[in-house]
């Protein structure tokens, strides 16, 4: 089965637009919160971090990108096991991600955000929309015990580029 693009995009405000996207477990939020924050579960499906996170800062390497160089992912609120807040990106157009848990009776609930200006939106989110897909639908098969390496990139980019491509033109008008 094709990946489908099931990302939403908010408008914040005049110039601020937040890209939305949910996923659904099986199991408690400790579950999801060990595979998202932990570095070795973290990196069996996005990346591995070292350094200490009562610092503020870690510095992670993405595992599904060849050659990627760590880089500094700042924390900016962690609240076990339900809300993780962070910067990563160059300071002049840091990417701020959050991803917030909830519980719904034995299932856990998260919604990934990603909050951007227009400008950076009409030219990335056509990228950053697929990427975000891709790393939510391996987090899924890491938290379902599944290989995260059995999801591949060339299955959600370019296919959902498009479906991007056109929440991007919303923001311009």
């Amino acid at each position: 089965m094709s990946p489908s693009a099931t990302g939403k995009f908010d408008q914040l405000d005049d110039d601020q637009f937040q890209l939305i996207l949910h996923r659904h477990f099986e199991v408690s939020p400790e579950t999801v919160w060990t595979v998202l924050t932990d570095s070795k579960e973290c990196g069996r499906w996005m990346g591995t971090w070292t350094g200490d996170p009562a610092s503020g800062e870690v510095q992670m390497t993405m595992v599904a990108e060849e050659g990627d160089e760590p880089q500094a992912v700042k924390i900016l609120k962690c609240d076990p096991p339900m809300l993780v807040r962070v910067q990563q990106g160059p300071a002049e157009q840091p990417w701020i991600l959050e991803a917030r848990l909830a519980e719904n009776g034995s299932t856990t609930e998260l919604t990934f955000t990603q909050p951007m200006d227009r400008e950076f939106a009409l030219a990335m989110l056509p990228d950053i929309g697929p990427g975000w897909e891709f790393y939510l639908d391996r987090l899924v098969a890491a938290v379902a015990g599944e290989d995260a390496n059995q999801i591949k990139w060339d299955d959600y980019y370019p296919s959902l580029k498009a479906p991007y491509e056109t929440m991007a033109r919303r923001a311009e008008g």
